[in-house]
This record gives structure tokens, C-alpha cells and sequence, in this order.
């Protein structure tokens, strides 16, 4: 049964973005129509806004400065009904690498389908979709091993799963040879034959691939120069009296002429004949079936159904789904794990052994006092800088999966949290404990346990902190950054400098600073809380910090209160993690993205 699907127009889309030398426009008054269960392909030079139009229709760019109307079935298109019934498949095709294509397709097919269809069904929609596209001999392959084609294959699979009335491709043969270019393309034509609507863009298609749509729509310097069948290319061409030869593509002519290598004049009179889109004389006839009322075609199939009714996934299955997926990969994909623990484990071990054995003598504090903030400082930038680099890089697939409706970004969020934090306790307290054992400090099981709690809030903080400028900042940017920031936070903390010889507007300051906090309950834990004698070696002439507590009070450290501290570090942790959500909030959300 073929189904009915939407029809998409637009008119006078503008676009324009602001660069060193002023505004550029991108899309310049741009109109089209694409009808339903076709297969529409977007072509054009390099740079002429193929991508940029096709980013607009699907809702993936959304910015303020787009101006122009985008309709479904005559009505204005809403964003979020929109992309309830629609998909779009990146270029670069961001599939999690590490799990296997049976696994992508269930988790996809659990969070897409959610609770309300069994087991049973869910696997007959993935057995349908990987039959029709081949995929079923490396149904246990590792999604890593897949070829260029493969991937692109297994993409458009888990976008199928919910049946989408459109779908939306960029560059879905960009790296494929002429077979699996051809294969991809024939793929996507009986996708369309069944009733799906299928939009792509591509550079300069071969002929036997440009045969297959049903309609190609040229774009030449943010402008429409053709719109129609191709092969309504030929009449075009000479009604506009710039005829094609008989021995010359005429596909590859109007993408030349779009190319400018004919002349500016060439390319005004094909602007002009197509009337920036507006001009339909070219376009194919369309099937009666797909001829019908737009009432028709809502009685057929409600498009306009609110969120809540499409999104079956409840919150607890969904937050159950996706923790179950992030803990399979995070058992696979080991290698920023086994970074964050062998990292700090060997500074650690290097920071104890260096401070071997002085925890006990009083004429060592000073070293004990550095070691202390070496301590903090190789936690505080190891996990700030790690969790940097693994928000960056997970990004894409994210931002990928959100907008095609995987998850809401409150469970996304909520699960990355949790999961962090038993890699972030392990690695900080075998560590730490291990650095307090070497470098000799009194060993009470309170006062392990609370230099252990502070090093794990050090820790957690830091991660918030990376995350935070993760989301915000590219990865060169974000670790330059990150790392950075950490300066002056470490100077205002008693790097360097006593609290008591601080000047006072770096003392108030010192306050915004959470390892300050961090640097005063260590050092109470440490040196406080009758801590008895210190022993003098029998070479000192006189050991004037026997009684730790007279070095605390000269370096102003003596109001130390451990849960007081604790509880302001808790307070950092929660307002970091706060402004990161934010933050991925507004980049999802917006569409404004960070490359």
C-alpha cells in the first residue's frame, strides 16, 4: 500500500549570515515546491546554498534571520509537528561507531517505538528494513567495519524504523564509487515508489543516477535555475535559448551554467525563466492518488498531531534505554576511562613517592602544604580536560539523534551525570588514598575518608566545568580554555600566597574559586583536628610547626570546617552541571552548533 505523504513548498526564503566584510546572503528569495512520495533531488555547485536550503526545510537550522514561509500541505509548517514526521541523515552519517548494526537498529527501534510495541513487532520492522537494504550479512558487524555505502545504508535503516512521511539527505553518495552510488540512489527511489517523500542534495550526479528522480531542483548562487523533471531539462534549455547540445549532458550544462562558466548572463536568463522556483511548467504531472484535498489528505493521516501523541516513550523507559545503551558503550569504548584512571593513578603515585614518608616531620609542612595543592591540581585539570574532550567528541552523534526525536535532552543529560560519576569515585579515591598512604600523612580512617571526599568533589566539579565549555567551544578552543581558567583559580586559592598576605580584593574574590574551599578543608584534614605532635628529626636545631595547627593559623587556613566546605563544593558541582544543561539546551534547541 502506498502511503500519502505531505506536500513541502516555500517561497521567498532569505537567508543571510554576517562575515568579516558584512552580510552574505545564502538563499536570495528562493521558492519551490517538492510534492509528496518523490524523489527530489537538489543540485548544484559548490557553495551555491544546496545544503543551507535543505538545513532550513528540514528544521535542522532554525535561526531568527531566515525570513520566508515554509508550508505543508498549504498550512505553515510547525517545527516540532514537522519533525514528528520527518528524519534527517547528515553527510558525514554520525552512527555510534563501537556497537554492532543489530544493536544500533534495537536501541533505535526501543527509543523511536517505545513502550507501546512489543519485542516481536519491533523486530519485524527491523528485519523489513535491513532486508530492503541489504544490510542483513553484517546484521553482527561492528558499525566501525562498515563501508562508506554500508553506513549510508544503515543510516537511512534507523531513520525507517518510525516510518517517516519525508526524509531529508545531505550528500548521501559524497565518498561512494558509481556502483554503490547507483545502489544508494535506487535505495532511496523505491523508498519514494512507496510513497515516502525523499529530499537530497548532491553535487553533479552521473546520468544514470540523475534518471532516477522525479524531480531535480538546481540551485545556482542561493537562487533557483531549474525546477522540474530531468528530463524536462532539454525543453527548458532551448525555451530559454541556451539549447544543450545533442552529444552534452544536459544535467552537467545547467550545473556549469549554475557554475558561472558561461557567463553571469547565461545564468540571469535561466534565473529569470524559472522565476526563482516559481515557475512549475516543467514539473512532472502528478499520480491522482497524490492529487487529493488537503482534507483528504488528513483524514488519510493526521500530520498535525501533537508532540505527546507521538512520542510513546514514556520518561522512565526512555531514561532506562538510553542508560542501558551508554552503559554498553561505555564498556566498549574504554579508552578515555582507562585515561581518566591511569592518569591521575600515576601523577598520584609520582606526587606520593616524591613526598615519600614526610607526612609525620615538622620541618617538612611546606612540602606537605605543596603537595596538598599539587594534589588538587592534577584533579582538578585531569578530569576537567578528559570530560572536555568526550563532550566535544560526542557531540554530533548527540545533536544527530536528538533532532531525528531519540530522547529528550532531560534524559540524555541526566544519564550522562549518573555514569560519570562511579569512574570519577573509583579513579579519585584508589588514587588518593594511595598518594595519602605514600607520602605518610596520619593515618585515621576520618581523616582518609573526608581528604577522599573533597578529592572526589574536586573532581566532579572539574568534570563540570569541562562539560560546561564542551558544549560551548569547539575542542581546540574548549581545551585551551578549560585548562586555562584553572590559572587564576588556582592562584586565588594559596598557590603561591598565604590567605593572610593576599591582598584583600584577590581574598574576596578568592571566594568564586572552588578550590579555595577544597585547599582549606584539605589542609584542616590534613594538619587539623588535634592532630597530634608532629616528630622533630633529631638533626633540627628546632622544629616551630611541631604543632601543625600554628602553621594553619600563619597561613590563614584556620577556620577550616569540613562540611561547611563540602557543601559549598556540592554547590559548585550543582550550579556548573545546571549552566551545562543550559547550555546543551540552547544549542539543541536553537540549532546553533559549534563545528
Amino acid at each position: 500500500m502506498v502511503k500519502i505523504s505531505p506536500d513541502l513548498t516555500f517561497e521567498n526564503l532569505t537567508f543571510s549570515i554576517c562575515n568579516r566584510t558584512g552580510n552574505k546572503t545564502i538563499l536570495n528569495n528562493i521558492s519551490g515546491t517538492f510534492p509528496s512520495g518523490k524523489l527530489i533531488g537538489i543540485l548544484g555547485p559548490s557553495g551555491a546554498g544546496k545544503t543551507t536550503l535543505l538545513n532550513i526545510l528540514s528544521g535542522w537550522d532554525h535561526h531568527s534571520k531566515i525570513s520566508g514561509s515554509i508550508k505543508v500541505n498549504n498550512k505553515e509548517r510547525q517545527l516540532q509537528d514537522f519533525k514528528n514526521i520527518s528524519c534527517y541523515i547528515t553527510q558525514d552519517s554520525h552512527l555510534i561507531n563501537i556497537l554492532t548494526v543489530e544493536e544500533n537498529l534495537k536501541y533505535a527501534a526501543d527509543l523511536k517505538l517505545g513502550p507501546g510495541i512489543s519485542k516481536t513487532t519491533k523486530q519485524k520492522i527491523i528485519n523489513q528494513v535491513v532486508n530492503s537494504f541489504g544490510l542483513v550479512e553484517h546484521i553482527k558487524t561492528k558499525t566501525s567495519k562498515l563501508s562508506g555505502g554500508q553506513r549510508k545504508r544503515l543510516a537511512i535503516c534507523l531513520e525507517l524504523l518510525k516510518d517517516p512521511d519525508i526524509i531529508f539527505l545531505d550528500e548521501p553518495t559524497t565518498g561512494l564509487d558509481i556502483v554503490s552510488m547507483s545502489q544508494c540512489v535506487r535505495y532511496l527511489k523505491q523508498l519514494a515508489e512507496k510513497g515516502t517523500t525523499v529530499i537530497c542534495t548532491m553535487h553533479q550526479p552521473p546520468g544514470n543516477v540523475a534518471k532516477m528522480f522525479d524531480i531535480v531542483y538546481i540551485v545556482a548562487q542561493g537562487q533557483c535555475a531549474f525546477q522540474g523533471g530531468p528530463q524536462e531539462l532539454v525543453t527548458f534549455l532551448a525555451d530559454t535559448g541556451v539549447p544543450c547540445e545533442i552529444f552534452h549532458s544536459p544535467l552537467d550544462y545547467i550545473i556549469e551554467i549554475a557554475n558561472n562558466d558561461y557567463g553571469p548572463k547565461i545564468l540571469e536568463t535561466l534565473l529569470d525563466t524559472s522565476q526563482n522556483g516559481k515557475n512549475h511548467a516543467y514539473m512532472p504531472l502528478l499520480k491522482s492518488k497524490q492529487t487529493q484535498t488537503n482534507d483528504s489528505i488528513r483524514k488519510t493521516r493526521n500530520i498535525f498531531t501533537k508532540w505527546n501523541d507521538y512520542s510513546f516513550t514514556d520518561d522512565v523507559y526512555e531514561f532506562r534505554t538510553v542508560m542501558k545503551r551508554e552503559v554498553v558503550k561505555l564498556g566498549r569504548d574504554l579508552f578515555l576511562t582507562y585515561l581518566k584512571i591511569a592518569g591521575i593513578l600515576l601523577c598520584s603515585i609520582m606526587t606520593g613517592l616524591v613526598c615519600y614518608n614526610m607526612g609525620g616531620d615538622a620541618t617538612m609542612l611546606y612540602f606537605n602544604y605543596n603537595m596538598v595543592l599539587l594534589h588538587i591540581s592534577i584533579v582538578a585539570l585531569s578530569f576537567s580536560i578528559l570530560t572536555t574532550v568526550g563532550f566535544v567528541l560526542n557531540q554530533k552523534v548527540v545533536r544527530n539523534e536528538y533532532e531525528n526525536g531519540y530522547y529528550s535532552i532531560r534524559n540524555y543529560f541526566l544519564t550522562i551525570t549518573i555514569l560519570d560519576l562511579p569512574v570519577t569515585i573509583f579513579a579519585v579515591t584508589v588514587s588518593t588514598v594511595l598518594m595519602y598512604w605514600l607520602s605518610g600523612q596520619y593515618m585515621t580512617y576520618h581523616r582518609i575518608y573526608m581528604f577522599t571526599f573533597i578529592s572526589i568533589e574536586v573532581a566532579i566539579v572539574a568534570s563540570a566545568i569541562g562539560s560546561l565549555f564542551g558544549t560551548l567551544l569547539n575542542l581546540n578552543h574548549a581545551v585551551f580554555v578549560t585548562s586555562a581558567i584553572h590559572i587564576p583559580i588556582f592562584v586565588v586559592s594559596g598557590y603561591g600566597i598565604s590567605m593572610t598576605d593576599m591582598p584583600r580584593h584577590f581574598y574576596y574574590l578568592s571566594h568564586l574559586a572552588y578550590t579555595r574551599f577544597a585547599v582549606r578543608s584539605m589542609m584542616g584534614v590534613v594538619f587539623g583536628y588535634d592532630r597530634p605532635l608532629a616528630y622533630c628529626p633529631d638533626e633540627a636545631v628546632y622544629c616551630h610547626y611541631q604543632k601543625s595547627i600554628i602553621f594553619l593559623n600563619e597561613m590563614g587556613l584556620e577556620d577550616y570546617f569540613f562540611v561547611y566546605d563540602a557543601i559549598i563544593l556540592l554547590g559548585f558541582y550543582l550550579f556548573f552541571r545546571f549552566l551545562t544543561y543550559l547550555a546543551v539546551r540552547y544549542r539543541l534547541k536553537s540549532g546553533v552548533y559549534i563545528d
